[in-house]
């Protein structure tokens, strides 16, 4: 990450190259339902929880990981329904 330091990137196009990395034929299985392929929100809520994650809980550190601002964070956590403990 130190690398991209100093390097500016609007959220919609981190998102955009975030959709072009991730396969679109990616699934989710699970035990009770059938393999499904993921939504952009299915995706967006995955990066989220992991830079949360990544970040023990620091919302202004995961959102300057995604490259976004923190109200922008906020809101998506809400939008996605990501619960945190």
């Amino acid at each position: 990450m130190d690398s991209l330091r100093g390097v500016s990137c609007d959220c919609s196009s981190f998102w955009r190259l975030t959709l072009r990395i991730i396969p679109n034929a990616m699934t989710v299985k699970s035990t009770d339902e059938p393999p499904r392929e993921m939504t952009k929100a299915d995706m967006q809520r995955e990066q989220i929880i992991r830079a949360l994650r990544r970040n023990n809980g620091r919302r202004r550190e995961a959102a300057a990981e995604l490259f976004m601002s923190e109200r922008t964070l906020y809101r998506k956590i809400k939008e996605l329904g990501i619960e945190e403990n």
